[in-house]
């Protein structure tokens, strides 16, 4: 489970009005230490509690990201 100290990878598909902007599926996952400031804060947030394998869609508003 997704919590603060844990090495996490994930792939993501990063998407603006639509529109595919960035995308890491199909190589190599983003690895990053859940509550390490690594990752933009409001996304650390929607992920933690999520197993291996869940799929989240997470929708960050321009402020937060």
């Amino acid at each position: 489970m997704i919590e603060d100290g844990k090495q996490v990878s994930i792939m993501y598909t990063l998407t603006v009005d639509g529109d595919v902007v960035d995308s890491n599926v199909g190589g190599e996952p983003l690895v990053y230490v859940q509550g390490g400031g690594q990752i933009l804060p409001g996304l650390e947030a929607e992920l933690v509690g999520l197993k291996v394998g869940d799929t989240e869609s997470v929708m960050l508003v321009a402020a937060d990201g």
